[in-house]
């Protein structure tokens, strides 16, 4: 009978904004246990949110061996290995201090804004072990600025979101610098009459447009013929200019995923999704790779009492040689709830806050729109790419653009 072992413990400091002032402060520290175990082809888990001791729950593992798998699937063979890329620990009181300067420096350049929501601190603590000397930890942690901005003259339950992850000390002065072009902008309402537009998201891998590749480049939805990238692997299908990679390494931006769901140690740090426009390789977990005669890609997730998924570890864009100041025109979504897209490649995105940006310079905010496109269109010829900047210096996560139909909203 094979064994695996897990363990995840995490500290969450979460502080309460509201009306720029902190509310309250939460901390909680949670422990996450689970074990699986591989019998006869069959495997059985057993999970607990509580310190109970591996022990117990290897016998209700046991007890509970009635999940199919296919042949050959097994517990991964491994080593003793730890990947710690903790830059340094913050204090309680630490913490607190960068959330007053935060609020303070907002209160004092943004006079007519409440600001409200979240700003905290995570760490995680992840070790894994099985019966096949396998034994993997990894250690991380962040500061997260989740802050909603609303003027205080507007009808809406919020305006807009500023938000930004930090894995070491936050440049408070950028943070507010980076992000004031959004609220000094705010009441300059300028008309956008165009039908179409250059589309600048701040954050590509929060776009509507990843967000449909994320769906179909599952392996599992290929191997079935519901991805929309059915048959079409080593096919050029897009842009020259459009390449994606998955990355699970990058200690600098915080990604820390060497090791799947499944214990699979990935040994490249990048691999190819799309290259050059050719569909390269959909993403498989364990499972999926055996049943479809494939190699697994460590791109599996799963909680802690749950079996594996296929998800990405982060999807990377390499950039163009152009930056949002080299751009005459263009919008910047920031707000945008209730689009969608379809399995055809359609896509819709009504935008509740956009702003018109000219050179780099934010002129305004547009009315509400919706806009519309096809992933055919969007990454050949209405593609541009990511550009070399993004909202914050040396972020991985550029600013993405597109052209795309503008419509009345």
């Amino acid at each position: 009978m094979e064994k695996e072992y897990f363990v995840s413990k995490t500290k969450n400091i979460s502080l309460n904004i509201v009306n720029t002032k902190i509310d309250s402060i939460r901390e909680k520290s949670t422990i996450r246990k689970s074990v699986r175990v591989l019998k006869d082809g069959k495997m059985g888990i057993s999970g607990s949110r509580s310190d109970l001791p591996f022990e117990e729950l290897e016998q209700n593992a046991i007890s509970m061996i009635d999940i199919e798998l296919p042949n050959g699937f097994a517990f991964q063979d491994g080593c003793k290995k730890e990947w710690d890329i903790i830059k340094r620990d913050f204090s309680n009181d630490e913490i607190v201090n960068i959330a007053n300067n935060v609020l303070k420096q907002l209160k004092e350049n943004f006079p007519d804004y409440i600001f409200s929501n979240k700003i905290g601190y995570e760490y995680s603590n992840v070790n894994v072990k099985n019966s096949k000397n396998m034994d993997y930890t990894v250690k991380t942690n962040g500061i997260y600025l989740a802050i909603i901005f609303k003027h205080k003259k507007s009808n809406s339950i919020m305006d807009g979101f500023l938000g930004k992850q930090y894995f070491d000390t936050p440049d408070i002065d950028e943070y507010i610098v980076n992000y004031s072009k959004y609220l000094s902008a705010f009441n300059n309402e300028v008309s956008f009459d165009k039908d179409n537009a250059i589309i600048v998201f701040p954050e590509y891998t929060n776009a509507m447009p990843y967000a449909f590749l994320t769906k179909h480049i599952n392996g599992e939805f290929y191997e079935r013929g519901a991805s929309y990238f059915s048959s079409k692997k080593n096919k050029k299908l897009f842009s020259d200019r459009f390449s994606m990679y998955d990355i699970n390494m990058d200690e600098e931006n915080g990604i820390c995923n060497p090791f799947d769901a499944d214990g699979f140690l990935r040994k490249e740090k990048k691999i190819p999704i799309f290259k050059d426009g050719v569909f390269i390789n959909p993403l498989y977990d364990l499972k999926k790779a055996i049943i479809y005669n494939t190699k697994p890609t460590g791109t599996s997730t799963r909680s802690y009492n749950t079996g594996s998924s296929i998800n990405p570890n982060y999807l990377f864009v390499p950039s163009i040689d152009k930056k949002l100041e080299d751009i005459d025109e263009c919008i910047i979504p920031v707000m945008s709830a209730g689009g969608d897209f379809q399995d055809n490649g359609d896509i819709s995105i009504p935008l509740q806050l956009a702003y018109l940006v000219r050179k780099g310079k934010f002129i305004g905010k547009i009315p509400q729109v919706i806009l519309t496109a096809n992933i055919d269109n969007l990454f050949n010829n209405d593609y541009i790419g990511a550009l070399k900047d993004g909202v914050f210096k040396n972020d991985i996560n550029k600013y993405m653009a597109f052209r795309m139909s503008v419509n009345k909203g």
